[in-house]
């Protein structure tokens, strides 16, 4: 099926957030890393813990001799609201050593943000000075709904209610058994719990490290306090003083300064370095020899979509314009990473180039016609394929009616995984029109790319993604639409197209270069 399995919930491991860090000095490792993890790709990390007593008083020693010093203090008087016995929580729950390790609390959606931004200032100066690191700039911040949601559920199922399989609050098997999950109120006026097992060892709040993480090592995603996000006044997961039901994922509250309600922040990277790479010698004579397939014996066909590696290659000696990064913008959540690093970094050299034109592809085949010429010793025309040229490769051969370039009628293999790059959605999210349509319909409120990694992948992917038809060409359904010779329309549908568009016989009308549309290269021997 796929070869290079995009799977979130592997991607946020220990292991690979310190592949990942490699380059970061090892200050700012311990600094901020050590508390954080991997959450999306390479770009966004996530506290593991709530942020504590002791990491606010060390932002407010930070600006003790500023004007605004008092403007930051948590307002304890708010325990005065929650409980009878107050007294003792406004005087020393955030400053006695006992409480060090305690979520901070009764703090304002202003006062969180200050602390991040006060957080953002400190990773990057530590940043400015580190030239061997990639990573030009990050931006600390609170999470938005949707980012503390997918990282409350751990890499379970997005109808998951809790960070942990089922629904009941306590451990159900093992040498826990019994033991409660989360810090919660069992009933009006009990919030301690029962003796023994059967408490659940906090009145109050529980230090940031209690019970046990979920499946991205997140403590406290439900339960002790709830948590604030940057998108909308509320706060999420419920707390100490919040019954079973009321401990969901989704439970919601209404956010101000309050003794149940904390913060946790995320570390996003907003720039990155172009920092200067040793360059291997790509154009070889084996290199040209592999690129392109014979489909009959007259023309060959590339096997994938230009990479942005040969297409650099290009840029490089023929000092041509890089694409527009900035078509990236807006297309989901995060693409504003693409927008960064897609078309040079090199985790990115074996994804398809996009966001070129025509007349861009022109000047790329007049270079590599001369450069494979001069390798090759071979008079030939490289070109776009046309479009009975593009369905002939696309189809196995021997197969002149199929939909797919696999062969057969459907979408997946027979164990129900997808066998190309499109635009999928939950079942929950389709209908069908009184002709009898498919209708996809995404509700406003939710995420506009949710069900797009059903096929492994929420948006492009590497050129060597899923298996070849039977010529070895790879991705002639999905992936990137493909531009063609002689008309301004593109074959094969892209991650962005449903599935009708990515059948051998669909065409979609071509407007302008896009973060959706590429393209490959075939050879007329002679001609």
């Amino acid at each position: 099926m796929f070869k290079y399995y995009v799977d979130m919930k592997n991607i946020v491991t220990i292991a690979l957030l310190f592949q990942c860090l490699i380059g970061w000095n090892k200050e700012i490792k311990n600094e901020i890393f050590d508390n954080s993890v991997l959450l999306i790709d390479d770009f966004l990390w996530v506290s593991k813990t709530e942020v504590s007593n002791n990491q606010y008083r060390e932002f407010l020693a930070a600006n003790k001799d500023r004007p605004i010093y008092r403007s930051l203090l948590p307002d304890t008087n708010q325990w005065g609201k929650e409980i009878n016995h107050a007294v003792s929580y406004i005087e020393y729950y955030f400053r006695h050593p006992a409480y060090t390790h305690y979520p901070v609390v009764c703090v304002s959606k202003q006062q969180a943000t200050d602390y991040c931004n006060w957080l953002s200032e400190k990773l990057n100066s530590k940043l400015a000075n580190d030239v061997e690191n990639e990573i030009g700039k990050v931006t600390v911040r609170l999470p938005t709904e949707w980012e503390w949601k997918y990282a409350a559920k751990g890499g379970l199922s997005k109808w998951n209610e809790y960070p942990w399989n089922g629904n009941s609050l306590r451990i159900i098997d093992g040498k826990h058994q019994g033991k409660f999950r989360l810090n919660f109120k069992r009933k009006n006026g009990d919030f301690l719990g029962a003796a023994g097992n059967l408490s659940d060892n906090a009145d109050i709040t529980a230090p940031v490290k209690s019970y046990w993480p979920n499946g991205y090592g997140l403590y406290n995603m439900c339960g002790n306090v709830s948590e604030m996000v940057a998108d909308n006044n509320f706060a999420y997961g419920g707390n100490w003083s919040s019954t079973g039901f009321n401990v969901r994922i989704s439970s919601a509250i209404k956010n101000n300064p309050s003794p149940k309600i904390g913060f946790r922040y995320v570390i996003e990277v907003t720039k990155w370095k172009n920092i200067n790479q040793k360059k291997k010698e790509l154009i070889t004579k084996k290199y040209l020899n592999d690129l392109f397939i014979p489909i009959n014996d007259s023309i060959k066909m590339m096997k994938t979509e230009v990479t942005n590696e040969l297409y650099n290659c290009f840029l490089r000696n023929e000092k041509h314009q890089r694409p527009d990064s900035t078509a990236w913008d807006n297309q989901f959540w995060y693409s504003n990473q693409y927008t960064n690093k897609y078309h040079w970094h090199p985790d990115y050299n074996n994804y398809p180039v996009v966001n070129i034109s025509k007349k861009d592809v022109e000047l790329f085949i007049k270079w590599l016609t001369q450069v494979y010429r001069k390798h090759m010793n071979q008079e030939l025309t490289i070109r776009l394929p046309n479009e009975l040229e593009w369905m002939l490769a696309a189809r196995p051969i021997g197969n002149k009616s199929t939909y797919y370039p696999w062969g057969g009628l459907n979408l997946t293999n027979a164990k129900g995984c997808y066998l190309c790059n499109f635009r999928t959605y939950p079942e929950i999210y389709t209908s069908e029109d009184n002709a009898g349509n498919i209708i996809y319909k995404i509700p406003e409120n939710e995420d506009p790319m949710i069900g797009a990694d059903l096929d492994g992948l929420i948006t492009v992917g590497p050129v060597f993604s899923y298996y070849p038809n039977n010529h070895k060409l790879f991705n002639m359904s999905g992936n990137v639409a493909e531009m063609i010779h002689d008309q301004n329309i593109t074959k094969g549908g892209s991650w962005k197209s449903d599935s009708e568009k990515v059948t051998i016989n669909s065409k979609e009308i071509y407007k302008s270069s896009q973060p959706t549309i590429g393209f490959r290269l075939i050879i007329k021997n002679g001609k």
